[in-house]
């Protein structure tokens, strides 16, 4: 999944099934999860890679950074005098990192995208689905995700491009502040607040409710929000109750796969939808941040500790002792930066990428 919240740059998360938890060394400042493998930037600034490096995308190259991307089977950095660089698989042109300078960049699947410094965006590798045909015009952030691409214009318009069978890259006329992209639809928050939703809609996920809005996240399936009045909606696929939004107010909202989670305004956790895996079982006390996972969920207590709950097959929900800063739960395993700024990940490790 990939989201742009309020014009910030994203972050993207993918599917890890192989040893994703050897813990790191050292201390970071940025860290992104791509397939099977990891990369962060160090404090020093330089970059490091770990997990699956079938095709050379752990192989960090040395030098300094300023932003880094792990996607598919590739990765990307923007090195510290602004040019980029990308190693790994490059099947489809996806590590060719065009000449220049850049302020931005993502790796996608199969393709990569970036904004230069004059603004301007560029993409390269697999255009399958016209995913690499970045758009004319000038943008503020930029979202490189399977076989689509999303970003917002300097004037805070939205443009998608690549694969639109469900309509995904329609996107809608306006102004926003806030984007996510889920599954097979997108979501956004438009300047006067109001939501809007398109592409896939086969479980309503693309129904956004009336009112106003301050977060969105769209899920794999379906899709939720806090509203203005801090009250939480979600629409779309409710097979497992995760679109059965509890009462209350809200500071944070998560959408996963088959599963909802969410900071209330008390600073407790509620989750609800798929708990087949005790996923929507969350544990007691005050937090001040949450993520959800493919079946599992992390979260950062108010003392910055950090605990787990749900799926533990590959021991993704074993939170390590310490406190913390930020945390990520992914498909099966997790990945938090500890107060003093180091990196550790837990779960599955079946190709080290954590």
């Amino acid at each position: 999944s990939c989201a742009i919240l309020r014009s910030e740059f994203p972050t993207c998360w993918g599917d890890n099934d192989d040893e994703q938890a050897d813990s790191t060394t050292g201390k970071f400042k940025a860290i992104s999860a791509g397939g099977s493998h990891t990369c962060g930037i160090r404090s020093y600034d330089n970059a490091a890679c770990w997990g699956n490096n079938s095709s050379g995308q752990a192989d960090a190259p040395t030098g300094t950074f300023k932003a880094i991307s792990a996607g598919g089977f590739h990765s990307c950095a923007i090195r510290s005098d602004d040019t980029a660089t990308c190693w790994g698989d490059n099947d489809y042109g996806q590590a060719d990192a065009p000449a220049g300078t850049f302020k931005a960049i993502s790796a996608g699947d199969d393709h990569s995208c970036a904004i230069r410094s004059d603004d301007t965006a560029t993409c390269w590798g697999d255009n399958d689905y016209g995913q690499a045909d970045a758009p004319a015009g000038t943008f503020k952030a930029i979202s490189a995700g399977r076989w689509l691409s999303c970003a917002i214009r300097s004037d805070d318009t939205v443009v998608c491009w690549g694969n639109s069978l469900s309509g995904q890259t329609e996107a809608p006329t306006g102004t926003f502040i806030a984007i996510s992209t889920g599954g097979s639809h997108a979501c956004a928050i438009r300047s006067d607040d109001t939501a809007t939703c398109w592409g896939s809609n086969a479980w309503g996920q693309a129904d956004a409710r009336a009112g106003t809005f301050k977060a969105i996240s769209a899920g794999n399936e379906h899709s939720c929000a806090i509203r203005s009045d801090d009250t939480a909606v979600c629409w779309g696929d409710n097979d497992y109750g995760q679109a059965d939004a509890p009462a209350g107010t809200f500071k944070a909202i998560s959408a996963g796969r088959w599963l909802s989670c969410a900071i209330r305004s008390d600073d407790t956790v509620v989750c609800w939808g798929n708990s087949l895996s005790g996923q929507t079982e969350a544990p007691t006390g005050t937090f001040i941040a949450i993520s959800t996972g493919g079946s599992h969920a992390c979260a950062i207590r108010s003392d910055d500790t950090a605990t787990c709950w749900g799926s533990n097959a590959w021991g993704q929900a074993d939170a390590r002792a310490g406190t913390f800063k930020a945390i990520s739960a992914g498909n099966e395993h997790s990945c938090a930066i500890r107060s003093d700024d180091t990196a550790v990940c837990w779960g599955n490790n079946g190709s080290e990428q954590a």
